[in-house]
């Protein structure tokens, strides 16, 4: 019998152990990357004909050959960007935990031997027993914790997907601003360098009339002023310009030395105060980011509610079956209690409940913040707007006397200083004008971000 019980517990541990390996998970190796990721070409980057689903621009195919409008960058951005690539794979985190969360918690097994040392007897002429102990059990406490622990995970998944789709709006709107900006920059960089040009000729012009002693010297220091200022105007548009398609080509992907071809979109909207009214009554049943902060709000609530079950002083009820060392074999149950003397469980149940405070807290302000940004984007707007309005009703008239100026100049009616005069009045109403005219477009970008709203409000041609 002693032999009996020694195998019988034996195969049992051993049966145990190796079923429990089993169901162990191995993950492969994953090396890091010792190369880099951008493109070295655009036809390597991804350009489906849509833009993911969940954001809200519109569904046009992108035609690399005629062109990328602002919104056209924006899809290539979400699609190929390498830092939403980083945070979908930290999405990927959340799906995994639900996963866990799924799983039951295991039944155990306790195994335990007693051999008796040789030659103890537990009655004359009878050896004693090895005594052996088999007792299953089942984690009730954690039976219980599934279900809130479940969902809990689960709204934490899609308070996960919600953050990535808030994440990818603002990559998108980024690109898109950055795709202005460079265009908007490089329209009038043709007029800046007329202007350097003809302010290096008029400098050059004065310093030789300086030399013969046919001009002043305030005149000719105004000239050189007056190239300085011109070339470096020039020099200061092509370098924001620059930077914005060095910014854009990092935030889609592409090495430095990529040049997109851009091209203006429909920039005709039809923001106003009553729309914008209208779109900050619903922002949060829209906004990712405040869906988000209400989704990690159910999480807690869950995780609050797991630990309200926890207080329970229930945690491990099982069997055991036992043999000792005079062959005598019992049967009985077994559970793990905890007493609550010290009350030690109120104390998860108040943290998770100052979560909670500090999660309603944060989804308050946050929706305060998109409120007051969405009339600071409409003020913004409108003072740019007008600003537009006025210099655009300027422009055309400063550039019929800057060309009136330029044929006067070729004729030899006007002397090189008043040209250049006239040629820089047209430059600065020029920069002016482009200036406001970008304020107000990125105005109704940012616009677009807060409340979460299409270029679809754009006028279709």
């Amino acid at each position: 019998m002693v032999k009996g019980a020694e195998d019988l517990v034996a195969a049992l541990f051993i049966s145990g152990l190796l079923w429990s390996l089993s169901g162990c998970a191995l993950p492969r190796e994953a090396p890091l990357p010792t190369s880099l990721s951008t493109a070295t070409r655009l036809s390597d980057l991804s350009s489906q004909a849509k833009a993911p689903t969940g954001l809200p621009l519109p569904p046009e195919a992108i035609d690399p050959a005629a062109g990328l409008t602002p919104v056209d960058v924006a899809i290539l951005a979400v699609l190929n960007s390498p830092d939403l690539k980083a945070k979908r794979a930290a999405a990927h985190v959340a799906a995994a935990q639900v996963f866990a969360a799924k799983l039951l918690p295991d039944p155990q097994v306790s195994l335990s031997a007693d051999l008796p040392t040789p030659g103890q007897f537990v009655a004359p002429g009878q050896a004693a027993a090895t005594a052996f102990g088999i007792a299953p059990s089942l984690d009730i406490a954690g039976m219980i914790a599934h279900a809130p622990a479940l969902a809990a995970a689960r709204a934490t998944r899609r308070q996960a997907d919600l953050e990535l789709l808030w994440a990818e709006w603002g990559v998108a709107q980024q690109a898109r601003a950055l795709a202005e900006t460079a265009l908007a920059e490089e329209a009038r960089l043709p007029t800046l360098d007329d202007l350097a040009r003809a302010a290096t000729l008029q400098a050059a012009q004065s310093k030789a009339a300086l030399s013969r002693g046919e001009l002043s010297l305030p005149a000719a220091v105004a000239a050189v002023s007056a190239k300085i200022d011109a070339t470096t105007q020039a020099a200061a548009a092509r370098q924001i310009a620059a930077r914005a398609r060095l910014d854009l080509n990092a935030l889609i992907g592409l090495r430095p030395d990529v040049i997109l071809r851009l091209r203006t979109g429909n920039t005709e909207t039809d923001w106003d105060a009553a729309a914008v009214d209208r779109a900050r009554a619903t922002v949060a049943e829209r906004r990712p980011d405040l869906l988000a902060l209400k989704a990690g709000y159910e999480s807690q609530e869950a995780t609050l509610r797991r630990a309200v079950l926890a207080q329970f002083p229930l945690l491990n009820v099982g069997l055991n079956h036992a043999m000792d060392n005079t062959g005598i074999v019992s049967n009985g149950p077994q559970a793990t209690l905890t007493l609550p003397i010290f009350r030690t469980a109120r104390g998860p149940v108040a943290i998770e409940d100052a979560n909670r405070a500090q999660l309603r807290a944060e989804y308050q302000a946050r929706l305060d913040q998109a409120d007051a940004d969405a009339a600071a984007g409409l003020n913004d707007l409108e003072v740019a707007r007008a600003q537009d309005a006025r210099l655009n009703l300027e422009v055309p008239h400063i550039a019929d006397l800057a060309a009136s100026s330029k044929a006067a100049f070729a004729a030899g009616d006007i002397d090189g200083p008043t040209y250049l005069a006239a040629l820089q009045t047209y430059a600065g109403r020029l920069t002016d004008a482009s200036d406001r005219a970008l304020t107000a477009r990125l105005a109704e970008i940012t616009l677009e971000t807060v409340l979460f709203l299409p270029p679809a409000l754009e006028t279709q041609k």
